[in-house]
Parts: structure tokens; sequence; C-alpha cells
């Protein structure tokens, strides 16, 4: 914040005349005092000036236009607008804003100028660090800076505020505003609201005071912000003694916002606390009273910033927040109950423990809030989806859950259950809950209901028995030594592990069947005291995956120490697909190669990056995905650390020791590849999602362990992963016919074989029908008919069957032909009969002749090309009798 010039001016002009009156027994007025100082200095943030005597503020990465000198100003656009209300603004009692803001009832904020100096002055190297710091200050609420004149400072992001809201922290952005680029400092609070800042504050000071028509610029700033956000907490932080700054253009920025933050910096201006607040309540009450007409609509509550920097005397703080709860009668509507100290990075530590011990305003523990909100869902059809919350507030709380802004009938509990839910439910599921003192909404989490897919299981493995000659295992080691155990069928029921101080024993599985309680334990790197980088990689043997499948698994990481972890404890669980299954896949520089697509994730969010994406290259070691690459923003995150929003939220204390990550506790995870994505899902919760475009597509799954620092935990036996119930599914693929069973014209007596091709997932079951009508105990590819008669010809048909859907063949026509003679006829010569027989087109036939019925001799091969066939037959004329038949080849 920046100080108020003229009366720093004022304040070492009074302490110079009370010399002169100690000295000389005569003093200056603070009239011929003010005289003196009325021009400060043209500069933006007068506090760095008012700490580093005669220096000029330094450019740095947050504000790299403190010269305006070459802004355009446009401070006559707007023309002066009728004093009227602006539509939503309340009155001087204020009203509840977006997010659940009061802001007659604002409660004990904080300002922080710089991010970088504000972790570094409380100790913190992270934001959610600093964040965690100032909510165990007890306060309600902090404000960043966003922007200065027209330039946005990117230290206030969604990150930022999502971290706030987790932590059940409002959070408004400020900017410090000129008055020269009116455009470009709308736009700053307009990027920080969209952003979704719980309000904005405005900081104009002595710029605008100076400045020609400056009603006209407010107006024309204000309104545009207003407009835009007409229900969000809109503020502004003026000079608190309103007497010496008549040309300030109070009334303009008072009517728009919804509460004023006057700059009380009592130690700046040599005043004590408690005459600051006298003299500040005196000022407004009197500027309150003189206005009239809609100038009143300019009186909002009073919500001051006390000093929090200097040589302040211990107890001033204190001092100055009971003055401001027992100043009566109160210039703020309501009495005073807001206060916020500037700023973070100059607070002592003695400055932060009163900091710490005031409070403020009714007590804002009794409304509504949400400390944890409802987490984005991604399911299959006919899953079961459960969305929860945790609020705190005043008992009793109501709850009223919404889909896409309407309630759910009969949705009035902290969870939302759906049961079998189809893609008629996918949208926007939020919360409303109230009590008696307000209400608060939940952020909304979106539900998406996958395209219908029918999952089959291939594979499974529950380790009940040693099933060690069904993996593949692979290991490496940066020492070349073999460090690594895989106990197979581990009764884990039997192993303890410390989590919140407490000893207890590994539950069930959540997949597991009752009563059973062995998995598959694996350890790195704790075999020897020699501390290298190793891992473990295990393959289903003979399992071959394409298209689309997925591997579940339960999963337990242990490590040792408290939350955070001890030395030594931060490893990780590695989960892949699409692996050739011959190699050891570890994210070190010692890997001789890599392949497939996986993902790992450490138990405790002890590393740079908890939870991290990986491709394989090949011939050497894999490639991290950078963050923006890597699809772990899928459902919200901004990091891949343990300490971003999403995954504690996901992973909340004290369930999870280590808010943020998932270690000493059972997880499900999923990881499945559908339609080229690759989705990554723990506790049925997206995770990661991307487009595979890596050359790895098909293949086998992996399951490892791998420990990537040099180091031996001195607790080595509590730091493993339990893996359980592992299953591999397909989406089935459809039967489809290859080739298909044809036609037949066969001879009666003959045997026919009919036969089909088809390709789908197996396995595939076969019916063959005949003329529509299913033959019993055909249930096989081929269909064998011997010794077929006339009375079996017809439309033979198979359908092929798997659980992905069935497929009819096309029909195949059987004729069963009866081989006889049809006529005979004596030439006229009577040396010969005509006969004619009928017989399968094509076919070839043998005609036999006897003379006694008894002993049959072949006469003659024939083929019957049309179906009949003509045939001369000689009569011996020395023979008493002589016949013929015609038969098919055996």
């Amino acid at each position: 914040m920046h100080a108020d010039s003229r009366v720093v001016g004022a304040a070492w002009c009074a302490r110079w005349a009370w010399w002169l009156w100690v000295s000389v027994g005569f003093g200056l007025s603070v009239a011929a005092c003010m005289a003196q100082t009325q021009s400060p200095p043209p500069d933006g943030d007068l506090y760095f000036r008012r700490t580093h005597p005669g220096q000029v503020r330094p450019a740095d990465q947050w504000d790299t236009a403190f010269d305006h000198t070459t802004e355009t100003t446009d401070t006559t656009a707007a023309p002066l607008e009728p004093m009227v209300q602006p539509a939503g603004v309340p009155s001087a009692s204020g009203l509840v804003r977006d997010h659940g803001v009061d802001p007659a009832n604002l409660g004990k904020g904080d300002w922080i100028w710089r991010m970088d100096a504000a972790m570094a002055a409380v100790g913190v190297s992270t934001v959610q660090g600093l964040i965690d710091y100032l909510k165990a200050r007890k306060l309600q609420w902090i404000t960043v800076k966003c922007g200065d004149g027209g330039t946005i400072w990117n230290q206030f992001n969604t990150d930022l505020i999502q971290r706030a809201h987790a932590a059940g922290l409002k959070i408004f952005a400020w900017a410090y505003v000129y008055g020269a680029n009116v455009q470009g400092e709308i736009n700053v609070a307009l990027n920080a609201l969209s952003l979704g800042a719980d309000g904005f504050i405005i900081d104009a000071e002595g710029e605008y005071e100076r400045l020609p028509n400056n009603a006209a610029v407010a107006e024309q700033y204000c309104q545009a912000i207003r407009a835009a956000y007409p229900n969000r907490f809109l503020a502004h932080a003026p000079f608190p003694i309103i007497s010496y700054h008549r040309a300030f253009p109070y009334v303009t920025f008072g009517r728009y916002c919804d509460a004023v933050m006057p700059q009380a910096y009592w130690y700046a201006i040599g005043v004590s606390p408690t005459y600051m607040v006298e003299w500040m309540n005196r000022e407004w009450r009197a500027w309150h009273s003189s206005l009239t007409g809609a100038d009143t609509n300019a009186i909002k509550p009073l919500a001051p910033i006390g000093q929090g920097w200097d040589a302040l005397a211990p107890g001033e703080i204190t001092a100055f927040v009971q003055a401001l709860k027992t100043n009566t009668p109160a210039a703020s509507p309501g009495g005073y109950n807001g206060v916020s100290f500037w700023s973070c990075q100059h607070h002592t530590p003695g400055m932060w423990e009163e900091i710490t011990a005031v409070s403020i305003g009714r007590v804002l523990e009794l409304w509504p809030a949400v400390v944890r909100q409802p987490l984005n869902r991604s399911v299959d059809p006919g899953a079961n989806v459960a969305f929860s919350l945790l609020a705190t507030g005043a008992p009793p709380l109501f709850y009223q859950w919404q889909f896409n802004g309407y309630a759910v009938p009969g949705a009035t509990n902290p969870s939302l259950n759906l049961v079998n839910v189809q893609p008629a439910q996918a949208g926007l599921y939020a919360a409303v809950v109230t009590n008696a003192y307000g209400a608060a909404t939940s952020a909304p989490a979106r539900l998406v209901v996958n395209l219908p897919r029918l999952w089959q299981q291939v594979w499974a493995d529950d380790f009940e028995t040693n099933s060690a000659a069904a993996w593949d295992l692979f290991w490496g080691a940066a020492n070349g030594i073999p460090d690594f155990t895989a106990r197979f069928a581990f009764n884990y029921a039997t192993n303890r592990y410390v989590a919140n101080g407490q000893s207890n024993f590994i539950p069930p599985a959540p997949s597991s069947a009752p009563g059973a309680t062995r998995g598959l334990k694996l350890t790195v790197n704790k075999n020897d005291a020699i501390a290298a980088l190793a891992a473990v990689s295990l393959y289903p043997k003979g399992l071959v995956l394409t298209g689309n499948y997925a591997l579940r698994c339960d999963v337990w990481l242990n490590y040792n120490g408290p939350a955070g972890g001890g030395p030594g404890s931060t490893e990780f669980a590695t989960f892949g697909l699409n692996h050739t299954g011959t190699r050891v896949n570890w994210a070190s520089g010692n890997a001789e190669g890599s392949d497939g697509v996986w993902f790992a994730m450490c138990g405790e969010g002890g590393a740079t990056s908890d939870y991290r994406a990986y491709v394989g290259t090949g011939s050497t070691g894999p490639i991290q995905l950078p963050f923006a690459e890597s699809g772990l923003d899928a459902n919200g995150a901004q990091s891949d650390s343990a300490d971003d929003p999403f995954f504690r939220s996901l992973f909340p204390a004290p369930a999870y020791e280590t808010a943020g990550a998932p270690g000493k506790h059972w997880v499900q995870c999923e990881l499945s590849q559908l339609d080229g994505v690759l989705t990554w899902r723990l506790n049925g919760v997206v995770v990661a999602q991307r487009t595979n475009t890596s050359p790895f597509t098909a293949g086998t799954v992996m399951l490892g362990y791998m420990d990537l620092f040099q180091s031996i935990p001195p607790e080595p036996d509590e730091t493993f992963v339990i893996f359980d119930n592992v299953q591999v599914s397909v989406v089935p693929t459809p039967p489809v016919i290859t080739q298909r069973p044809l036609p037949r014209t066969v001879n009666a007596g003959s045997t026919v074989t009919f036969s089909v091709q088809a390709t789908g997932t197996p396995p595939l079951a076969y019916q063959w029908r005949r003329n529509g009508v299913d033959l019993s105990g055909a249930t096989n590819s081929t269909l064998i008919l011997p010794q077929v008669q006339p009375d079996q010809a017809g439309i033979y048909t198979v359908v092929v069957t798997n659980l992905a859907g069935s497929v009819t063949s096309l029909p195949a026509l059987l004729t069963v032909v009866e081989v006889r003679f049809s006529s005979f006829r004596r030439t006229a010569d009577h040396t010969a009969v005509a006969a004619v027989f009928t017989g399968a087109p094509a076919a070839g036939y043998l005609i036999d002749t006897s003379t006694n019925l008894l002993h049959w001799s072949l006469w003659a091969t024939v083929t019957n090309h049309s179906g009949e066939c003509y045939l001369t037959l000689p009569i011996s004329t020395n023979l008493p009798q002589q016949f013929f038949r015609v038969r098919a080849p055996d």
C-alpha cells in the first residue's frame, strides 16, 4: 500500500512544531504545516520512498510500468453522469455479494504486495506454504496485488485463488490506479475478477487527487467494472483524513464500491493508534453528515487498513483493533466489522502475534463456508457416482445440491449419490450450504458420462496364491547390483504402519473379497547398505493387448516418517500401458531403454513432481512430459505437486496423513486407453487425460516401483508398495465374419461340411441353424453332416456371438440329390439301351454292371455336367440278363 503523503508531511511538520514550542514557546498550526506539504511526488508505490529515502523504486518482474508519463490520458472520454445509485450497489448497510462476501462484516485480512517477498518474510518456499501460514493467523481474507496502472501482475492467478479457497480464505485482488490509462486499468480489474477473485480493491491515491475531471474518470472506471460484475465485491482504499484531500473523488468511488478501506497508518503520521481511530472516525462522520441526496449512496461500511510495518511498539496493533471495536458512535454503518494490515512482507514476528490474536466483526465462522469442493468425475454409463463437500459454519447446516443450476429433489446431504448414471445426467453439480447466518455455494463439479462401453476381463491376479510364475520381472540399479524384493501372496494384514501418530495394521484392499488380505509387496534400494537408485517392473506373461483396454488395481504406498515423510521417504509406484514387457522402465540416467506410456506417483508429496507422466523412447531412458503436455490438468490441477488444491481435495487430511498425497491409504487406480486417449484415474477421479501421440499404441501392462534418490530411510521396512486385485479388461470387439459358409449340392448319403471364419474379441460362440431353427449341439465353427439325406436339404446359417454382440452369416443352400435312373429305352437295333440318370451337376459318377445283382463290375466313369446324364448302355446278347447301376464315388 501507499502512505498518505500529505499526512506524512503533516506529521513531520507537527513533530518539528513541537520542538519549536519546547525551544522557543511557539508552535506551527496544522494548517501551516499542510501549507508546506501540498505537492506530494507523482509516484506509484509511495511506501517504497517512505522506507528508502532518496531512492527510486526499481522495476521488477511484477511491475515494469512505473513510468506512466507516456500513457495516453482519456480523462475527458466519459462525461460526468448524474449521481444515481448503480444497479445492485448496496446502501450504507451493505449486502452480501458474490461468493458470500459481506461488505459490512469482512472480518480480518492482510495485504500482499509481492508474493516472493511475502513468502521469504514468513519463511516458506511455496505458495501453499504461504497460504497455510496466513490461514494459521486466523485471517478471513487476503488481498494480493494484481496490477499497476494498465500492467497486469501475473502473481495473481487461478492457482493462488484455488489454494486460498481450499484453505477457506476469501481472496481479493488489488491494483494501484493512476487514471491516465483508464481502459488499461479497467482491463486489469476485469482480468482479476475473471480468474475468480472474490472481489477487487481500488488503490487510488495522489494521482487521482491531482487528476483534472477526476470524478468523471472515476465514474468511467468504476462503471465499467460494475457493469461487468454487478454483484462482485468492490472496495477502495483512500486517504483516511478526508478534510486534507477535498479534491479526491470520495463520492464517486463510494457510490460504486461496497466498502471503504481507509489507510489508517498511525505511526507513519506520528499519532497513537487510538487517536488515529478517533481522528478518522470524526472525519468520516462529518463527511457522511455533509452528504445529501444521491450522494448519500457513497456511505458504505468502513474496514480500515492498519499499519503493519516500521518500529511499532508492542500492543499498538491490538490497541488499533480495540479502538475500532469500541469507538462510538462509529462512522461505519453497523460499526467497524473489518480490518486489515499492510503488509505481509513487512510484518515482524511480534506483529504477527498480535494480528493472530485480534479479532473483529461478527463471528465469521458462523457463516457457512465450503472448505473442500466437490471434484469432477468421468465415468462409464451405469456407474455409481458420489459427489461430496466439506462445509463449516454454525449448525445446523442445510444442503441443497443443484444440477445445471436447478435443485435436485431430495438431495439435501453433504454427499450426493447418483446410481446407475446415464448420459442425460452429465453436467454441472454444485451444492448450496445455508444456515441462519447466510449461504455459500460450492464450486461446480462436472460429471462426464463416457460413451457406453462394455468391459470384458481378460486377465486378473488377486495374489491369494503365489503367482510369480505368471509374471515377468525386470530390475534396474544404478550400481548394477540387484536391490529389490518382490513378495507374492504377501499377507499385508500382518504389516503395521504409523499414520497421524497411530500404529495400525494395513486393512483389506477395497476390491478384495471378504477375508482376502494378500497382495504383491515390492521394495527397492533396501536390501543392503549401499544407497543407489533402483527400480523393478513386472508384466503379465503372454498378455498382448491392442485397441481399447484398461489396467485396474488397488495400491498402498507406504513411507517412513510423519506427514510429508522422513529422510529417504520419496519413492514412486508406476503404472503403464503398451509395453514390450522386456525391460525395466524407470526414470534414471542408468536406464538402458524404455517403452510404453506410464504414470508415477509418490506417497508423501516429497518430490518436485509428485505426479508424473512418462513416454518411452526405445533405446534410451523415458521422457517425463512437462506439466502442460502431461494431461495432469484434466481436472483443474495447476501443477503436478501434492500441494496443488486439486490433489489436496482428492486426498484430504487427516484421512490421508499428507494432504494431497495418496500414501498410507488404499487407492484404487485405473489406467485406460480408449480410442487413442489415455486416462489415469485415482479413486474414480480423473487425474490425467491426454491423446496418445506416441508410437506405443499396443503391448502389455506394467506395474512397478522406483527410488530415484540416492538415500536409504532410517526405517527401511516402512517404505514399500503393495499391489492387489490387478485386473486387465478390454472393450470387446464385435464379431465379424471373414469367410462365410458356401452353398453345397451333394448326393444323398454324402458327408457335408460347412465352415465359417470370424474375428472378434474371444471367446466367440457359434450356433448353426437350418431354415432359421437352431441345430442342437451345432456350436462349433464347423458343421459336419454325415450321410446327408434329402430331408436335410435347406438354408444353413451360423450366428457368431461374443460380449460385444453377434453377427449372422449369409445363407448357404444345401441341395441333396438322389442318384437314380429316370428312364430306359431300347435302341432301334436292339443292341443297346438309352438311359438317363439324375445327379449333382458337375459331379463324377461310376456306372456298374451285373448279371445277378450280387457281383458288380465297373463299366464306366462319367461326369454329370447338367444334372441329367444321358448314357448308351450296350446289351450283351450272350447273357441271360444284365443290370446297370449308377453311384457316386466313395
